[in-house]
């Protein structure tokens, strides 16, 4: 049932359809993570983590990002579901599940320290700055266009230029430089990394884009630059406690890339007809972004074992150290927009499945169109050139600008502040050592268990508590000093 050397702590299981003799099988020989589709003939218990779709396999196995995944995965289908579900489709799934818990979990070791420090010491921003649930369908029934900086923006991004008014242009900030080399200023900046990105907006016309639309997680200094500015929680499963700081859930759902993030930001807004540009989603003649994009320079060798190698020549140390480890990943073919296959890598791969999956959910609400004009073909969207789609769409005029400052103007900065405020107080009084059992006290404890849950060396715990205490001291101050008038 399962391979020599298989680990029941940490490999995963997925059982398709009941079947109660392999699950007490499993149970019995200590197997602690088994996702089952079709009920569980077992009382509910940890072990089991039940779907209701192939689909949903990924996001529930996401919900244990912070716990050390395992190195295999098997699937079972129970005789009675054998004509009912894809046998390759499952495997697939279950393998992306796996791939991107081990790639969440790397991350999490690598970064969660910071992560839940920029997003403790963003919450002085968010305290006064509304989240994008405030931008909740702000431009009902309008069209917008989804701009990446891949390789085919430079065919047909200078088009864009034309349709700003006509549009809503949203934008990840790793095309900003890309952009700006053909003319095209977006309404709406997405940003996901925690990286210090602000080097991304050097020589940005602030006064012509409507707004920033920022991860909680992001590097704090961009919540200094001069526009209208939305937090959102772009990693879903990091501080949990922060919702509560801030009396909402505000979450823009990702397959891993900001891309993706700026896909789900477009159906909250509630835009009726979604355009994907610059969604390559694979290599053209060795490049993978558009010139004057953030990793435009970035160049990939493919070896003759089919592995492709990133070459970071001339980007900054910040950036050569993030992507450590990196430099080499595994290629794959990918359906091709023009038809036959196109060379990829999988994590673009990933990103792919992902729009298909949610084409396939809300294609029925929404038109969705693929006008990249280059690179994979996504499934459950239109394929047409960007002016094709302009000519039926991009018809009225409207101010972006007016309707985002319209949905600052209701925030109630004061409730939020007051909130924040009094979370950041009780937290330093946990931290002080001081009793507290106000209605913020839980919040705080997640967070305070959170951090030292990190996986780090216990020996630094002291230290890194340290750190932390010295970080709400500093919020408190700033929080002071941006107290709303009454």
């Amino acid at each position: 049932m399962v391979p020599h050397g298989w680990d029941f702590e940490h490999d995963l299981f997925v059982l398709w359809g009941e079947d109660a003799d392999v699950i007490r099988s499993l149970l019995a020989a200590g197997q602690k993570r088994v996702v089952l589709f079709g009920g569980s003939p077992v009382p509910a218990m940890s072990a089991i983590w039940p779907v209701q779709s192939i689909d949903h396999i990924k996001p529930v196995v996401d919900l244990h990002w912070s716990e050390l995944p395992g190195e295999r995965v098997v699937t079972r289908i129970s005789p009675a579901f054998s004509a009912l579900v894809d046998a390759a489709a499952l495997e697939q799934a279950a393998r992306d599940a796996l791939q991107g818990w081990q790639s969440n979990w790397g991350m999490w070791s690598r970064h969660g320290e910071r992560w839940l420090l920029q997003r403790l010491a963003n919450m002085a921003y968010l305290a006064v700055h509304p989240t994008v649930s405030a931008l909740g369908g702000a431009f009902s029934g309008r069209p917008a266009f989804l701009i990446s900086p891949g390789p085919s923006l430079e065919k047909n991004g200078a088009a864009l230029a034309e349709y700003k008014g006509r549009a809503v242009l949203i934008a990840s900030a790793q095309a900003l430089g890309a952009l700006k080399r053909l003319g095209v200023i977006p309404d709406i900046v997405v940003v996901l990394d925690y990286l210090d990105l602000k080097y991304l907006f050097d020589g940005v016309k602030f006064d012509q884009i409507g707004a920033l639309v920022l991860s909680y997680d992001v590097h704090p200094d961009l919540f200094d630059l001069p526009t209208l500015r939305f937090g959102y929680s772009g990693n879903a499963g990091v501080g949990a406690w922060s919702h509560q700081f801030l009396g909402e859930r505000c979450e823009l759902p990702g397959g891993g890339s900001v891309a993706c993030t700026a896909f789900s930001l477009a159906l909250e807004l509630g835009c009726s007809s979604l355009a994907l540009v610059g969604q390559d989603l694979a290599l053209s003649d060795g490049k993978m972004y558009a010139t004057g994009a953030s990793h435009g320079q970035l160049h990939v060798r493919i070896k003759d074992d089919g592995t492709l190698h990133h070459v970071y020549e001339g980007f900054s140390s910040s950036i050569q150290a993030a992507m450590e480890g990196h430099e080499a990943v595994d290629s794959v073919r990918l359906p091709g927009y023009y038809g036959g296959q196109v060379l990829s890598q999988v994590a673009f791969g990933t990103y792919r499945r992902w729009f298909c999956r949610i084409a396939r959910d809300v294609g029925s609400e929404r038109k969705l169109f693929n006008c990249t004009e280059g690179g994979a073909f996504i499934d459950g969207m239109i394929h047409r050139p960007l002016t094709e789609f302009a000519r039926e769409f991009c018809v009225d005029s409207f101010s972006v600008a007016e309707v985002l400052a319209d949905r600052t103007r209701r925030f109630d900065r004061r409730a939020r502040y007051d909130r924040v405020n009094r979370h950041v107080c009780a937290l330093k009084t946990l931290l002080d050592g001081q009793p507290y059992a106000g209605p913020e006290r839980a919040a705080c404890e997640s967070l305070i268990g959170e951090f030292q849950a990190l996986p780090l060396p216990p020996h630094t715990l002291p230290a890194r508590v340290d750190q932390l205490r010295m970080l709400v001291d500093a919020v408190v101050r700033k929080l002071a000093g941006s107290a709303p008038q009454i």
